[in-house]
């Protein structure tokens, strides 16, 4: 999971489909937060700010990797 503060607000001021819901997007984006505690928990997430494409994708391919390696190990193929 991608953590991305700013881009998630740029998205919301700069979305042309729904403008309607501009407003309760940047209202919730507490709820937001707040989730964002059961998401440190239960996903890999990366803190993109600051970071660039090339320096977000590293990781996610090492976490595809790893992951890749271990359902190899448990199910190796025939």
């Amino acid at each position: 999971m991608l953590h991305a503060d700013d881009e998630l607000v740029q998205h919301i001021n700069t979305d042309t489909v729904e403008t309607g819901a501009r407003q309760w997007r940047l209202t919730n984006l507490d709820a937001s937060e707040i989730a964002r505690s059961w998401h440190n928990q239960e996903a890999h997430v990366i803190d993109t700010t600051g970071l660039q494409p090339r320096q977000v994708a590293k990781p996610i391919a090492a976490q595809a990797d790893q992951i890749h390696i271990a359902a190899t190990d448990r199910h190796p193929a025939n």
